[in-house]
């Protein structure tokens, strides 16, 4: 998979049909674009054609077993990595989610820097990173991501 993707071949979706999947590859195997998993020793060719239009559709495809491992790897990895770093779901800074839940109660940026102890410019510094990094337009627009990820 990692060949695949480095040498660009491929860009669409991809639907694993094997026979034995490691567990612990999951997560990389979702991190190179595999959509689907199926059994090639019980998937049938309406199986198949489920997962190649799922995953053209942008959904996900395996067996509940192979899915309730890869929801216990992502929580591992928020409870492991992220959260340690402060970083949240969405790839928010708990300084981050701070700042847009005091501007979405409508403070101003000179109130939310008095609040949280920091310079007016490392909120305005971090307000236009977080609206450069998942290309926003505005304030308002970081607000609604926000909201949206479940952060606020």
């Amino acid at each position: 998979m990692r060949r695949v993707q480095a040498a660009a071949v491929l860009t669409a979706p991809i639907v694993l049909l094997t026979a034995d999947v490691r567990e612990h590859s999951l997560l990389s195997l979702v991190s190179h674009g595999v959509v689907a998993v199926l059994d090639r020793t019980t998937a049938t060719g309406a199986d198949l054609a489920d997962a190649v239009l799922s995953g053209a559709n942008g959904s996900a495809v395996m067996s509940p077993r192979l899915l309730g491992t890869l929801v216990a790897q992502i929580r591992g990895l928020q409870r492991d990595v992220l959260e340690p770093l402060g970083y949240t779901g969405p790839g928010l800074s708990t300084r981050e989610v701070e700042i847009l839940r005091m501007l979405a109660e409508g403070v101003e940026t000179r109130e939310i820097a008095k609040t949280l102890v920091y310079s007016e410019s490392t909120v305005k510094k971090d307000l236009a990173s977080i609206i450069g990094r998942f290309n926003l337009r505005n304030r308002t627009q970081a607000v609604a991501f926000a909201l949206r990820a479940g952060v606020l």
